[in-house]
């Protein structure tokens, strides 16, 4: 029996049952979800993968289609979906304090061999629709790959299923697709394919110097993990972040080079901000941008900033973007996407001064810090720098999203009583 079982805990078509919490008459309609900028679809109901939408279709060419059948239409809205994660990542730690945040809508859980994972999933399904409202499918497995496999079927069997006993397991990777193992992309399936390979079971048949040698070191890992062998520890801990993008299409296109400015300023702002929150500082800045990739000429330029010294000090930043937009811009192109990132991040260190060189200093820091306070008692942006403009004409088109009802107090829902 393996020292430790993994369970895989994963919301079921998780934006959409976001917004299903406080619109409970979407329940049993077909729902779709759109990218930024209202493009494409991302997220899907069951009702609406039983219409045959497909993920990635893009919005204006299903108007008549969603109109006819019915299909309710949400802009995203990642703040909601952001706090709902956190709820359920809290959820999850009453059960074990061993948790590791995969994505958005999928963690991993530890739990001793002899659990009962029937009744134990019963319970993580029922406390979390209870406590937020959201329903998941637990999988239970001896590696994390096996849970994953165990959450696969646990969406088709009643929202909890495991791996654990080894015949069970034997019948389940029978009957999966190759295709769905974790970390088998097309590529490989197409690989595995030309060696006989078309199932999880044959996978798992590999011996370390073939799996090696079609899959490389990582493919080899997942053929011992399809075997029982935990190769994946929980990372309770998030890796270091090596980089930070900010990057969105606009709501409009771009003509005026002072516009392509305040864009820049503001994702440089909303970059430094999310840089010190996770207690961080750049050495370097990359800023581009682009027309749209549909056009029949695409366009796009980038040019890359090295500091003096390390920084997240917003004003800096977001000079650096500006000074950028105005080298990069050229009339007559209609720029509709733009972007800054980050890199060579580094944790705080204490400044040498130098006589002429400019760099971040405690005092700064200490200034970012108070700022960050008010925008965190206050509401976000109730301080900013005035280069970001007032009042953003070329937002992101959200024309569908529904309040951001658990983070803003002025999009509370309200409740009628007679």
């Amino acid at each position: 029996m393996a020292a430790e079982i993994f369970a895989l805990v994963d919301a079921d078509a998780f934006y959409v049952s976001c917004e299903r919490v406080f619109q409970p008459r979407l329940e049993g309609k077909p729902c779709v979800v759109l990218s930024n900028n209202d493009g494409c679809v991302v997220a899907r109901s069951q009702e609406a993968k039983a219409l045959k939408i497909p993920m990635g279709a893009r919005r204006f060419e299903l108007d008549d289609f969603l109109l006819r059948h019915g299909v309710e239409v949400f802009s995203s809205n990642y703040e909601l979906y952001g706090n709902f994660s956190a709820r359920m990542v809290q959820t999850l730690r009453r059960f074990s304090p061993a948790v590791e945040v995969y994505s958005i809508d999928e963690s991993f859980v530890s739990f001793p061999p002899d659990s009962d994972f029937s009744a134990l999933g019963d319970r993580i399904r029922r406390t979390m629709k209870q406590g937020t409202g959201i329903p998941v499918t637990v999988g239970f497995g001896p590696t994390k790959t096996l849970a994953k496999v165990a959450a696969e079927f646990g969406k088709k069997e009643g929202g909890v299923f495991d791996v654990v006993d080894r015949e069970t397991r034997m019948d389940a990777l029978r009957r999966l697709p190759v295709g769905e193992v974790w970390g088998i992309g097309r590529a490989s399936v197409k690989k595995l394919a030309r060696i006989g390979i078309t199932t999880a079971w044959d996978l798992a048949q590999l011996d370390a110097p073939d799996a090696r040698r079609v899959l490389t070191v990582t493919g080899a890992r997942t053929v011992l993990e399809l075997q029982g062998v935990s190769c994946l520890p929980l990372e309770q801990l998030p890796s270091p972040r090596k980089s930070l993008c900010i990057s969105r299409s606009f709501g409009r296109p771009i003509l005026i080079a002072d516009d392509l400015g305040e864009i820049l300023a503001t994702y440089a702002s909303l970059a430094a901000a999310k840089l010190r929150r996770s207690r961080l500082e750049a050495t370097a800045m990359q800023v581009w941008i682009e027309t749209s990739r549909f056009a029949k000429e695409v366009f796009g330029r980038a040019a890359t900033i090295h500091f003096d010294r390390q920084t997240a000090s917003t004003p800096e930043l977001v000079k650096a973007a500006v000074a950028a937009a105005q080298r990069l811009f050229q009339p007559g192109h209609l720029y509709l996407r733009a972007g800054v990132l980050l890199f060579g991040l580094v944790p705080p260190q204490p400044v040498q001064l130098e006589l002429f060189a400019e760099c971040y200093t405690d005092k700064q820091r200490r200034l970012m810090t108070v700022i960050d306070g008010l925008n965190h008692k206050y509401g976000k942006q109730s301080v900013f720098l005035a280069v970001t403009g007032f009042d953003a004409t070329w937002q992101a088109r959200a024309n569908w999203r529904s309040p951001r009802y658990t983070t803003r107090w002025e999009e509370l829902p309200f409740v009628k009583a007679f």
